[in-house]
């Protein structure tokens, strides 16, 4: 599934949303480094996710953050090598949440 927020020169969306533990996992695919999160805190703003995925070229990092109205959540960042691991890195992650 995904997510498209279509309003007038405010577009949106997420590449991936995917249920989990009775709530949702943002997920974005990301080509290249990127520090733009608009989609990802547009949708953590409307949910309740306190995780966010983005998958890209890049090291497997997490870090706390919050969205510009102000709604903290923690950005797991995954290496496109590591996606098939994606539901097992949340977990552990949310463990130590």
């Amino acid at each position: 599934m995904f997510w498209v927020r279509e309003e007038a020169a405010t577009n949106a969306e997420i590449d991936l949303v995917l249920p989990f533990a009775g709530g949702v996992l943002p997920t974005e695919v990301k080509s290249g480094a990127s520090d733009r999160l608009r989609s990802i805190f547009e949708i953590v703003d409307r949910t309740d996710a306190k995780l966010a995925i983005q998958i890209l070229d890049n090291h497997l990092t997490t870090e706390k953050t919050q969205t510009i109205k102000g709604k903290a959540f923690t950005l797991l960042n995954v290496p496109i090598y590591a996606t098939g691991t994606v539901l097992e890195l949340v977990e552990r992650i949310l463990a130590e949440l």
